[in-house]
């Protein structure tokens, strides 16, 4: 399976890099899930602040929830949760 990665404000400064293409053949099998994912991102880059479960993530420009299933050739784009008042 082949997914691409974009990081967004500061996740791209914690992890230092935009994107990344990630290569993998899935213990799961087809059956992978957004939150998979995002547990090889918080291992892989542990700089990271945002707990796994406050991520925000848009999968092909829709949000999607950490449930939604992930398919070959999916774009994530990780987007930090918005503070301010």
């Amino acid at each position: 399976m082949k997914i691409t990665l974009l990081y967004f404000a500061s996740y791209k400064e914690q992890t230092g890099i935009k994107e990344e293409i990630i290569i993998f053949d899935p213990p799961s099998g087809p059956n992978v899930i957004l939150s998979d994912i995002l547990d090889i991102v918080c291992k892989k880059y542990p700089n990271i602040k945002t707990p796994k479960n406050k991520i925000v993530a848009a999968i092909n420009e829709e949000y999607q929830s950490h449930e939604h299933k992930i398919k070959h050739g999916d774009i994530i784009a990780l987007i930090p949760p918005v503070s301010g008042g």
